[in-house]
């Protein structure tokens, strides 16, 4: 089950929200210090992570599932926000450099073809970055927005984590596995 997206955009807008929100921009940009000429992509509710990206990307784009709802963003220029279907993106095969998924994964309802549609727009050589709650931290008692979903979670959320991610890496297609193994090797 999905947060509304306006659930999501009032939590960015408080205190504990914009601590969040500074916090992954920080780590998003950490990431990928220099997007200069590349196309990013956020799917779920990146809009927190996707602004620093605005002035320097080739192009930036905001993908909303139908099931959390749309608003338009930037509000400054014009809007790049879509709504799209969970696995039925309207954006070309390997279009995308960078991908971001934030209030995504965790909640899709089939995670098989979601997955396949973020491999598809992915472009040779591109990247995806996943931001998943850790539900069993202190995070997680302190604000009532990071439990929205709802979802049961044992008290081994880091290996049931890892589990989907190692299960994730195994379906990707060959030429992305050798490199996601050894990132993930990094952990």
């Amino acid at each position: 089950m999905r947060t509304d997206v306006e659930h999501l955009r009032e939590f960015y807008r408080s205190p504990l929200g914009n601590i969040a929100r500074r916090r992954l921009q920080a780590r998003v940009r950490a990431r990928w210090p220099n997007v200069t000429g590349l196309r990013v992509a956020g799917v779920g509710y990146a809009v927190p992570v996707l602004c620093p990206f605005l002035d320097d990307a080739e192009r930036v784009a905001a993908l909303m599932p139908a099931s959390q709802g749309v608003h338009p963003w930037p509000l400054s220029q014009p809007n790049i926000a879509l709504q799209v279907e969970e696995f039925d993106w309207p954006v070309a095969e390997s279009m995308i450099d960078r991908l971001i998924l934030l209030h995504a994964l965790e909640t899709a309802e089939e995670l098989r073809p979601f997955l396949r549609e973020c491999w598809r727009v992915l472009a040779p050589g591109g990247r995806i970055l996943v931001i998943v709650p850790n539900r069993s931290g202190l995070w997680a008692s302190a604000s009532p927005m990071a439990m929205a979903g709802r979802i049961p979670v044992a008290n081994c959320v880091g290996c049931c984590m890892k589990i989907c991610l190692n299960r994730w890496i195994l379906s990707a297609p060959c030429i992305y596995r050798q490199r996601l193994v050894a990132q993930r090797n990094a952990w």
